[in-house]
């Protein structure tokens, strides 16, 4: 039996991409790795720091994002995503208007003014 080999998408390609759902992928390779829901100690930490820094003014509420704001990431090897979700980003102003059709930070961009990943024991 011969199986087809499916396309390997570039970022790009990936930026364009929509199958209108919820789902968050990874491009790992050119394939669209499905991610899993957050864990809740994951989940608490990073909700944790968006109470206390929208809370204490530091930062203007609208540039605090968790879990949903993505960022491409350099690939060094194979296996590498060219994407990440961090649990909490801090944006620059001048990200609003670039990502207010998709919260995508992209290489051409100025880099976020702070990213935090929460990592789970285990």
């Amino acid at each position: 039996m011969v199986q087809a080999q499916s396309k390997k998408l570039t970022f790009d390609e990936y930026l364009n991409y929509s199958n209108d759902t919820d789902q968050r992928y990874e491009l790992i390779d050119g394939e669209l790795i499905a991610l899993p829901p957050e864990s809740e100690p994951n989940n608490f930490i990073a909700n944790y720091l968006f109470f206390y820094l929208a809370s204490s003014g530091l930062v203007p509420l609208r540039l605090i994002k968790t879990h949903n704001c993505e960022v491409q990431v350099a690939v060094l090897r194979s296996g590498d995503a060219a994407n990440r979700y961090p649990d909490l980003i801090i944006l620059e102003p001048e990200h609003i208007p670039l990502t207010a059709t998709r919260l995508t930070i992209t290489f051409d961009m100025l880099p976020p003014r702070f990213v935090v990943e929460v990592v789970s024991p285990g």
